[in-house]
């Protein structure tokens, strides 16, 4: 009983911080206008269809044998090349998203080669764990993330504004599907491959698992939100490049001004670490199911394809 409860810890920390991953950094529901925090809140509704749905399908599709019936492994081959194909995409733009972020916010230019080198070496080392272990590096992200988001917002309680925030649903069905349907893909698409991974890597039935990690993930995004929005407002914060971190470096106390966003950073880098590295083992894993032997090679093929990539782009 107690390794499956650890096991279900395990499975909610890798949610909460594939969840949060370079969402956080694109701010994807950044507006002018006071709806922004409407569209936010009903964006949890389509966040959970991945593990309502999807998951079961998805499950049933990867976990039960291949060879029973003329039309699964078709239909299994063809769904892994979807997901599969989409989730080196979503890899791929959450690792760019983030050595872009730490080049302007942390390094120098000249060092971001290098530090984009450096963090594909570390997305590949994740993603060729053991599905244990990798588990149990993302509880520790997720611990040191949830302390750092919350030590964060109660650091800038003295710099909120109430009178900043605004609420306003969309005037009309078509008001809130032209800007729902934006936001929804990045935050909830990529929840497609989180689906396929636990179906891919979790023994038993996850869906409980895979519903709160979600849940918590937006919990997480969601105070980063409201700091931002209480700090700057809607209408300064969507002109920042990257608000969250800009909200949390003006917070400082003590007479040698320290500032605290040095935690931001760890967060940020915990949560598209988690994301890309599920991305490459989801990826290991679909093509595990069709072969078997070529699997443990996947992470590093993907890696070495990936840094002649990003030195030629």
């Amino acid at each position: 009983m107690r390794e499956r409860h650890e096991r279900g810890l395990h499975k909610i920390a890798v949610g909460m911080l594939f969840t949060v991953g370079n969402s956080l950094i694109r701010f994807p529901w950044r507006a002018t206008d006071p709806k922004v925090t409407a569209l936010f809140i009903l964006s949890v509704a389509g966040a959970l269809l991945p593990a309502c749905l999807l998951y079961p399908l998805l499950r049933r599709l990867f976990r039960q044998p291949l060879g029973r019936s003329g039309w699964r492994l078709p239909v299994a081959a063809v769904s892994a090349l979807a997901v599969g194909g989409y989730a080196l995409y979503v890899g791929w733009h959450c690792m760019r998203d983030y050595v872009h972020y730490a080049a302007e916010m942390i390094l120098t230019g000249e060092r971001s080669l290098l530090f984009g080198l450096l963090f594909l070496l570390c997305i590949v080392l994740l993603a060729r764990l053991p599905r244990h272990g990798a588990d149990s590096f993302s509880l520790i992200l997720a611990i040191a993330a949830l302390l750092s988001v919350l030590l964060l917002f109660l650091s800038g309680i003295s710099q909120y504004r109430v009178e900043y925030l605004a609420f306003r649903l969309p005037a009309s069905v078509r008001e809130l599907a032209n800007d729902a349907l934006p936001l929804w893909r990045e935050t909830v698409l990529p929840l497609v491959i989180l689906s396929a991974y636990m179906a891919l890597s979790t023994p038993r039935r996850g869906e409980r698992s895979l519903i709160v990690g979600t849940l918590l993930g937006y919990a997480v995004l969601f105070l980063c939100v409201l700091q931002t929005l209480l700090t700057f407002g809607a209408p300064f914060s969507a002109g920042l490049s990257y608000p969250y971190s800009q909200a949390v470096r003006i917070v400082s106390f003590g007479q040698y001004f320290f500032r605290p966003e040095i935690f931001s950073y760890g967060l940020d880098f915990a949560a598209c670490l988690v994301r890309a590295a599920v991305c490459l083992a989801t990826v290991k894993r679909l093509i595990g199911r069709f072969s078997p032997r070529l699997a443990p090679y996947v992470p590093l093929t993907a890696g070495a394809a990936g840094c002649v990539l990003w030195v030629l782009l």
